[in-house]
């Protein structure tokens, strides 16, 4: 499965909407 991932897409791709960029890092996962 992909939740594991998608967990993380969810709040990454909100974040990379209000940013280019992760300025979290904790929500990196690469």
């Amino acid at each position: 499965k992909v939740a594991a991932p998608l967990a993380y897409a969810a709040p990454v791709a909100k974040v990379a909407v209000a940013e280019p960029f992760d300025p979290n890092p904790q929500y990196s996962y690469g």
